[in-house]
């Protein structure tokens, strides 16, 4: 499977005090890893979604959350005067419990002089945070520290591409040669009754990385479409099981790669694993092949 999917680094920061080097070290990591490495923001969760499943289901693909955290990251207040830490429907705190929940590798990342909290600064739920070594980010020194950075959380990225390689891999078959540049697009109905959700989503967004230089987009009929290669993204949409969606493709081979992501997208287990689809004659050559979702 794409690490794209089970893997990434997810930054989470206030944009109050953060929002500038947070996005400079979104820019730094993106340039590094991949724009599918890095997830940053959960703004475009659709209305009426249940934003604590969003975050969590984002945070839960990652293998790296970075706590991007400021002078004023522990006292920062809502505007009735409230700790922002101690509402626990505070963003910032729903995604570091998430990570620490599913035991992602939570990094604190120091910025503007902060110091790390101390334990009774932070909610029970944040407690295991006090114990994470953390890396300062200045401005002075931005690329250094991001180097070191890089050089920490790559092993950690590697290692979960590693093990998901171990399972059965796609085999891509080339895309016919074309001149021109195509377009393309599919109406399919999702077959699994987990919709893009979940594990289902994190396939679905490997499935769409697969298909580079062709980008891949995604919407529900009607709405706006979002980069399929983006978890966030395809989370936000909340796409359930029998919903039809939108798939539209640009670049060399885009009618060959829809063909095959909406064959997949409408099989209700096309969305269990990584595993090369269409192959079912394959597959049955194996045995019965193990599916979760």
């Amino acid at each position: 499977m794409s690490a794209a999917a089970t893997g990434g680094v997810f930054i989470s920061y206030r944009r109050q005090e953060a929002s500038g080097l947070a996005g400079r070290l979104y820019d730094r990591l993106a340039a590094r890893l991949g724009d599918d490495q890095v997830f940053m923001d959960v703004d475009t969760i659709a209305l009426g979604v249940d934003f604590a499943e969003v975050i969590t289901q984002a945070v839960s693909t990652c293998q790296v959350l970075l706590a991007v955290i400021g002078p004023h990251w522990v006292s920062a207040t809502d505007r009735d005067g409230r700790r922002r830490l101690d509402d626990p429907d505070d963003i910032v705190r729903m995604e570091i419990h998430a990570a620490l929940e599913r035991n992602v590798r939570v990094i604190p990342i120091l910025i503007e002089g902060a110091v790390m909290p101390r334990r009774h600064e932070l909610p029970e739920q944040l407690a295991g945070l006090s114990r994470r070594n953390a890396l300062s980010l200045r401005h002075e020194s931005f690329r250094i520290d991001a180097d070191r950075l890089l050089a920490a959380i790559e092993p950690i990225l590697g290692s979960a591409s590693d093990q998901h390689g171990s399972a059965p891999q796609r085999q891509e078959a080339s895309p016919p040669p074309s001149v021109d540049l195509q377009v393309a697009e599919r109406r399919v109905v999702v077959g699994s009754k987990k919709g893009l959700q979940g594990h289902a989503a994190a396939v679905f967004v490997a499935a769409a990385v697969s298909k580079a230089p062709v980008k891949v987009m995604v919407a529900k009929v009607g709405g706006d479409p979002v980069d399929a290669r983006s978890i966030i993204s395809v989370l936000a949409l909340d796409v359930r099981g029998g919903q039809e969606i939108v798939l539209t493709a640009e670049g060399d081979g885009a009618e060959y790669a829809l063909d095959e992501l909406a064959e997949r997208v409408a099989d209700p287990d096309g969305l269990a694993s990584m595993v090369p689809h269409p192959i079912r004659d394959a597959a049955q050559d194996r045995g019965p092949a193990r599916r979760d979702g």
